[in-house]
This record gives C-alpha cells, sequence and structure tokens, in this order.
C-alpha cells in the first residue's frame, strides 16, 4: 500500500466529520455499572467537544438484563480535561482512579 504524502493533499480538500488532529490514542477515563450511564457521561462530554467513546461490556447475563456494564474512553492528550468536566457531574463516582 502506498503511503500519501501530505504534500499531495489539496489545501481545499474537505475535512471528514470523523476525521481529526488526535493522535489515536484512547484512554479509558470511567466504567459504569450500565451502558446509559456511560452514553449521559458521554454526551456531557460530546457536549463540551470532547470526542468520547462508549464501550459496553456484553456478559451472559447482562445480555438478558440490559444490566450491561460500559467503559468511557477518551483520546489521551484530552484525558485530564474530561476528568475534571466528569468531576461535576454524578458520574464522578465512576472515574478510574490514578490516570
Amino acid at each position: 500500500m502506498e503511503k500519501l504524502d501530505d504534500d499531495k493533499i489539496p489545501a481545499d480538500a474537505p475535512i471528514l466529520d470523523y476525521a481529526n488532529s488526535n493522535t489515536g490514542k484512547f484512554v479509558t477515563i470511567a466504567q459504569f455499572s450500565s451502558e446509559a450511564e456511560a452514553r449521559m457521561a458521554a454526551s456531557k462530554l460530546d457536549s463540551e467537544e470532547i470526542h468520547a467513546v462508549v464501550k459496553p461490556a456484553v456478559d451472559a447475563i447482562g445480555i438478558y438484563t440490559g444490566g450491561a456494564s460500559a467503559s468511557l474512553s477518551v483520546p489521551a492528550e484530552e484525558a485530564k480535561k474530561a476528568i475534571e468536566i466528569l468531576k461535576t457531574t454524578p458520574a464522578r463516582t465512576n472515574i478510574v482512579p490514578d490516570l
């Protein structure tokens, strides 16, 4: 596969809505007992322009009861800001320690 040369990209090339300048490394900043709780926290971070990803953890019981847990990840360079935002919400009790 040929590597793309940045000099060949036109200055007026459109930026795709899923493209960003992040390194691509995400870190988990919080663990939730339900996917719904994680999505509420992600929504708060998204409103603050921090891209948040919810990753549901499906287990044999959670599939049927809706009780599957979930983790919340953000780009590594935005983790500290995201944690400070979550500290002002009920999600503060779900923040992963030692980040």
